[in-house]
């Protein structure tokens, strides 16, 4: 059976955010009919219920998601490919990125969530790269006081990375919406009030 984000992709449902990038969907409320899953909006563009990102197993990327109320956050943060680069530095680049993406695209009194999905090593249970989370946790809170993102890890084998097994899909086709780390439900995001 297709993973739910392939299933997105082939029905051109999602929006898919690639390595290094930050990407975000508004729309005004979850549709119930498929073809309200996406549709043009008065600028021409299209409105997105889904976005998602993979491949996180060939660069050990980082994911950092907001969910709010008739919006989606979200960054994939790689590790550094350049011999020059450090973790915190690219992990800073995209953070800043995300959050002037996330002050843009919803009011900071908002109701919202957070979540933070990083590479776990397989033989010592542990953050692959130790401080990106932390780092990440940093920034969310000083930018958002009081903020308590969830934390989601996923196995990375450096061996044979399957490309399946480095998805993170964001369903907001359904009410409530639900985080997806390859293909399993992580997190189903209430809000104390009707979209």
């Amino acid at each position: 059976m297709a993973q739910r984000f392939e299933q997105a992709i082939l029905a051109d449902e999602v929006a898919v955010i690639g390595p290094g990038a930050v990407g975000s969907i508004t729309f005004t409320a979850p549709g119930p009919d498929p073809r309200e899953n996406k549709k043009g909006n008065k600028n021409g563009e299209m409105e997105f219920r889904a976005i998602g990102t993979a491949k996180l197993l060939s660069n050990t990327a980082a994911v950092v998601v907001m969910i709010g109320i008739g919006c989606v956050v979200l960054a994939n943060i790689p590790a550094p490919v350049e011999p020059n680069e450090t973790v915190e530095a690219v992990t800073r680049n995209s953070m800043n990125t995300f959050l002037e993406v996330c002050h843009r695209t919803i009011s900071p009194a908002a109701p919202r969530k957070y979540a933070i999905v990083d590479a776990i090593c397989p033989a010592i249970r542990a953050w692959a790269l130790p401080g990106r989370v932390s780092l990440i946790e940093r920034m969310l809170t000083d930018a958002q006081p009081g903020t308590v993102p969830s934390e989601v890890g996923y196995m990375s084998h450096r061996v044979t990375p399957d490309v399946t097994k480095g998805q993170v899909f964001v369903d907001a086709r359904v009410h409530p919406p639900k985080l997806y780390v390859n293909n399993v439900e992580m997190l189903r995001v209430h809000f104390n009030y009707r979209w």
